[in-house]
Protein backbone atom coordinates (compact mmCIF):
# COMPACT_ATOMS: atom_id res chain seq x y z
CA UNK A 1 0.00 0.00 0.00
CA UNK A 2 1.08 3.47 -0.54
CA UNK A 3 -0.25 7.15 0.70
CA UNK A 4 0.38 9.71 -1.84
CA UNK A 5 -0.28 13.31 -0.44
CA UNK A 6 -1.97 15.82 -2.08
CA UNK A 7 -2.11 15.53 -6.01
CA UNK A 8 -3.72 17.47 -8.70
CA UNK A 9 -6.73 16.10 -10.34
CA UNK A 10 -4.88 14.84 -13.32
CA UNK A 11 -2.04 13.55 -11.49
CA UNK A 12 -4.23 11.66 -9.12
CA UNK A 13 -6.37 10.10 -12.76
CA UNK A 14 -3.06 8.64 -13.46
CA UNK A 15 -2.18 7.27 -9.89
CA UNK A 16 -5.38 5.52 -10.55
CA UNK A 17 -4.97 4.01 -13.56
CA UNK A 18 -1.13 2.93 -12.98
CA UNK A 19 -2.18 1.02 -9.25
CA UNK A 20 -2.25 -1.99 -9.38
CA UNK A 21 -5.82 -1.76 -7.29
CA UNK A 22 -8.23 1.12 -5.38
CA UNK A 23 -9.36 1.18 -2.15
CA UNK A 24 -12.50 3.22 -2.01
CA UNK A 25 -13.99 3.72 1.95
CA UNK A 26 -17.27 5.10 2.49
CA UNK A 27 -18.34 5.28 6.06
CA UNK A 28 -21.77 3.56 6.93
CA UNK A 29 -21.81 6.99 9.00
CA UNK A 30 -25.63 5.84 10.97
CA UNK A 31 -27.17 4.26 7.23
CA UNK A 32 -25.77 8.16 5.72
CA UNK A 33 -23.27 6.69 3.28
CA UNK A 34 -25.95 4.17 2.38
CA UNK A 35 -26.98 6.75 -0.74
CA UNK A 36 -23.41 8.20 -1.65
CA UNK A 37 -22.07 7.76 -5.02
CA UNK A 38 -19.55 9.85 -5.32
CA UNK A 39 -18.13 10.85 -8.44
CA UNK A 40 -14.91 9.20 -6.75
CA UNK A 41 -16.39 5.84 -7.85
CA UNK A 42 -16.69 6.55 -11.27
CA UNK A 43 -13.27 7.88 -11.62
CA UNK A 44 -12.32 4.19 -10.15
CA UNK A 45 -14.39 2.43 -12.28
CA UNK A 46 -13.06 4.58 -15.46
CA UNK A 47 -9.57 3.72 -14.07
CA UNK A 48 -10.57 0.06 -14.97
CA UNK A 49 -8.41 -1.23 -11.77
CA UNK A 50 -9.77 -3.92 -9.24
CA UNK A 51 -11.42 -2.18 -6.53
CA UNK A 52 -11.72 -2.94 -2.40
CA UNK A 53 -14.85 -0.95 -2.00
CA UNK A 54 -15.16 -0.70 2.05
CA UNK A 55 -18.34 0.50 1.66
CA UNK A 56 -22.00 -0.38 3.40
CA UNK A 57 -23.03 -3.67 1.71
CA UNK A 58 -26.86 -2.49 0.98
CA UNK A 59 -25.61 0.62 -0.41
CA UNK A 60 -25.24 2.33 -3.93
CA UNK A 61 -21.47 2.15 -4.16
CA UNK A 62 -22.14 -1.39 -3.15
CA UNK A 63 -24.52 -1.88 -5.71
CA UNK A 64 -22.67 -0.37 -8.56
CA UNK A 65 -19.14 -2.59 -7.79
CA UNK A 66 -21.07 -5.76 -7.91
CA UNK A 67 -23.00 -4.77 -10.90
CA UNK A 68 -19.80 -3.65 -13.03
CA UNK A 69 -18.21 -6.42 -11.40
CA UNK A 70 -15.37 -3.82 -11.05
CA UNK A 71 -14.33 -5.47 -7.23
CA UNK A 72 -14.78 -6.88 -3.83
CA UNK A 73 -17.45 -4.85 -1.43
CA UNK A 74 -16.78 -5.64 2.17
CA UNK A 75 -18.62 -3.91 5.19
CA UNK A 76 -16.32 -1.04 7.13
CA UNK A 77 -16.85 -3.10 10.33
CA UNK A 78 -15.98 -5.92 8.85
CA UNK A 79 -12.17 -6.22 10.03
CA UNK A 80 -12.15 -10.11 9.51
CA UNK A 81 -13.68 -9.54 5.65
CA UNK A 82 -11.62 -6.24 4.79
CA UNK A 83 -8.31 -8.95 6.08
CA UNK A 84 -9.62 -11.76 3.39
CA UNK A 85 -10.01 -9.42 0.72
CA UNK A 86 -6.67 -7.83 0.67
CA UNK A 87 -5.22 -11.40 0.58
CA UNK A 88 -6.85 -12.50 -2.48
CA UNK A 89 -6.07 -9.81 -4.08
CA UNK A 90 -2.75 -9.33 -3.37
CA UNK A 91 -2.55 -13.50 -4.31
CA UNK A 92 -3.97 -12.51 -7.46
CA UNK A 93 -1.87 -10.09 -8.39
CA UNK A 94 1.17 -12.42 -7.14
CA UNK A 95 0.00 -15.04 -9.57
CA UNK A 96 -0.66 -12.82 -12.46
CA UNK A 97 3.09 -11.18 -11.83
CA UNK A 98 4.27 -14.90 -11.74
CA UNK A 99 2.72 -16.54 -14.94
CA UNK A 100 3.95 -12.96 -16.76
CA UNK A 101 7.29 -13.78 -15.80
CA UNK A 102 6.94 -17.58 -16.95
Amino acid sequence: MELVPYASHRRALELQRDSEALLLLIPDAEGRGRGILSGKVFEYLAAGRPILAVVPPDGAAAELIRQTGAGVVVAPDDIDGIEQALVSMRDRFAAVGSRRSS
